[in-house]
């Protein structure tokens, strides 16, 4: 079964419309390999337009990068042959069972832990918002050619009376309908305030209303809020003992830090990320990764660190 989709939010300051694409920006960070998201828009012969997902960048070179859901495919098919043709750009295609295969073989943790990662620790919601500069086409004008096109399939839909019968179904119902439930009296109303600080804002409700937040949006944030704060000082001890750990472990091992490469970390740093695992029972490493450098980070940003202060011992 493939993760939830319908998921968009911001993961490190990046607008991500899918699960999907949450989880491949995720392998991606985790595997210390640069991107960019929706970074150009290409315009066909034709007037229409394709906005690849991802750009990579490794060994000086870019690739563009697909992410689709089983029920996109063939949309995602046709526009990297439509690429291809126009522009002779190969585009790499990534389905849901090739993620699974990625996080099998190279992460820490499941793909289905990614969902629960994206929704529990980066408050992605279940819908998707296109308003203003996150809609795709925000600041992209259509050619002439695509207006043009757009216009004549508009006047040929209404010219042909393929919506007539909508219109007179709506009309018909209204006569039918009874009004009378609209003069019917209004349940006393009153005004509360919105109890998330961040908010504050007035809203109207019955007098028998319960609700404490102007939104479901604010009761979310606001819960979040609370719950994040019981379990916050209990991380923070744990992230610090990790910390204390590696650092240890570094003042015994610098020889291995020392001759460690930038290219080749994982192999000499796994017996580092084995005590880890068994000390504390974390697996993911950029959780370790955080712990020590206090705030996320790559493998390499990491090592870094460790170079830095072995150096200073």
């Amino acid at each position: 079964m493939e993760i939830a989709r319908g998921y968009s939010g911001y993961y490190n300051g990046q607008y991500l419309r899918s699960s999907l694409e949450f989880a491949y920006a995720y392998y991606l960070d985790h595997t210390g390999i640069e991107w960019e998201y929706e970074s150009y828009m290409y315009t066909f012969d034709d007037g229409t337009t394709y906005l690849p997902d991802f750009y990579i960048k490794e060994n000086n070179c870019f690739r563009i990068v697909e992410v689709k859901g089983d029920g996109n495919k063939e949309t995602g098919l046709k526009k990297a042959k439509k690429l291809k043709e126009n522009f002779n750009l190969d585009v790499e295609m990534i389905f849901y069972k090739d993620l699974v295969q990625l996080y099998r073989n190279e992460m820490p943790i499941r793909l289905t832990a990614a969902k629960r990662i994206w929704i529990e620790e980066y408050g992605a919601e279940h819908k998707h918002d296109t308003s203003g500069k996150l809609n795709p086409m925000y600041g992209n004008k259509h050619s002439e050619e695509t207006v043009k096109l757009i216009s004549q399939k508009a006047k040929e839909r209404f010219s042909s009376g393929e919506y007539d019968y909508v219109t007179q179904r709506m009309i018909q119902s209204n006569r039918d309908r009874n009004f009378d439930f609209l003069r019917k009296p209004k349940s006393p109303r009153m005004t509360k305030t919105c109890l998330n600080k961040n908010c504050k804002n007035e809203f109207i409700v019955t007098v028998y209303s319960k609700r404490l937040y102007c939104t479901h949006l604010c009761a979310n944030k606001a819960h979040s809020i609370l719950g994040a704060k019981v379990e916050k000082e209990e991380a923070f001890k744990i992230r610090e003992q990790i910390r204390l750990h590696m650092l240890l472990w570094a003042r015994s091992n610098k020889e291995t830090i020392k001759n460690t490469k930038f290219n080749k970390i994982a192999q000499p740093l796994q017996p580092l990320y084995d005590s880890i695992e068994s000390e504390f029972g974390i697996k993911d490493k950029r959780i370790v990764s955080k712990a020590l450098l206090r705030r996320d980070g790559t493998r390499k940003e990491m090592l870094t660190f460790l170079k830095e202060y072995t150096d200073n011992i």
